[in-house]
């Protein structure tokens, strides 16, 4: 999930949450408690999220380029199966099998 999209999903997490701790408000029972720390757990997931996204690299790496040597054998073994191919009467590669 993107960072954006996991911000806005934990924003309405946090806003129901806040809306029934705010219903739960005058009783010290075992809900408000968890409650609260489900709320706080949703603000600190929040805050690691954000933290991320400056971590970003602003530049995609290098592709990697094939050598001259490297294209050289590739058209070489492209050729050999090629004439393979031919010998064996195939039109096209695909048909091989």
């Amino acid at each position: 999930m993107k960072a954006k999209k996991a911000i806005k999903k934990l924003s309405k997490a946090r806003v129901l949450v806040t809306s029934i701790v705010d219903q739960y408000a005058g009783s010290k029972s075992v809900i408000s408690s968890l409650l609260d720390a489900a709320s706080a757990n949703i603000n600190r997931a929040r805050t690691l999220i954000e933290g991320d996204g400056s971590a970003r690299p602003d530049a995609k790496p290098a592709r990697k380029r094939m050598s001259k040597e490297g294209r050289k054998r590739l058209s070489q073994a492209a050729k050999k199966r090629w004439a393979k191919a031919k010998r064996a009467g195939f039109r096209t590669l695909a048909a091989r099998g």
